[in-house]
């Protein structure tokens, strides 16, 4: 049974690895038995379908959103949730660059009916999270009302999908962690500035 299970997980770091190296749209059962040094037939001994093997990875790419978000929640303050959970994704996406190609890609799934609810689940699950720790803030004061939640949710989300984008642009040339927490402590320091942490921007600097 182990073995069953780490040739699936196996299964999908490659297809993973390949969405990076082809993208989303040249990727073939084939080519990942190929990798893989099986049959295309042993591929459907753990997914039933292509569609199935893409659930699959998008399961493994979002399977620490819970943990983070319950960890957020714990936080003391609004602005150390933000930070935490921008810092944990950016931390994994910088140790892990290949998944940022499934995360750039969920556009282009959604529009693969089989797999169209569990991108935007996983959007919207995100999206939400976020937006209501903003709105803790706002009903605490800890953040001024100057946006709406979703506004703001939707600045701090879109920034860092850019970084993350120009990350691997630029060959990951530049610390995307270090530039998310730049970008994500820049906007809310233009709403918390009398809340910024010192210690924390030197550990960014």
């Amino acid at each position: 049974m182990n073995l069953l299970i780490h040739r699936k997980e196996s299964i999908i770091l490659t297809t993973i690895d390949l969405i990076d190296k082809y993208g989303i749209h040249q990727i073939s059962t084939r080519e990942i038995a190929k990798k893989q040094n099986i049959t295309e037939g042993a591929i459907y001994k753990h997914f039933k379908s292509k569609n199935e093997l893409m659930l699959g990875v998008l399961d493994y790419f979002s399977q620490y959103d819970s943990d983070l978000f319950l960890t957020a929640q714990q936080k003391e303050t609004t602005e150390e949730a933000i930070i935490f959970l921008v810092e944990s994704l950016s931390s994994y996406y910088e140790n892990y660059p290949s998944i940022t190609a499934v995360l750039l890609s969920l556009e282009i799934m959604r529009y693969d009916e089989a797999l169209k609810s569990k991108v935007e689940d996983i959007y919207s699950t995100r999206f939400v999270f976020l937006k209501k720790i903003i709105q803790r803030g706002q009903e605490t004061g800890e953040i001024p009302p100057k946006l709406s939640s979703e506004m703001l949710t939707d600045i701090i989300i879109g920034t860092c999908v850019a970084l993350c984008a120009r990350w691997r642009l630029q060959q990951y040339s530049f610390s995307l962690r270090g530039k998310c927490l730049e970008a994500v402590n820049t906007i809310l320091g233009s709403f918390i500035q009398d809340k910024i942490n010192p210690q924390r921007r030197e550990s960014i600097d």
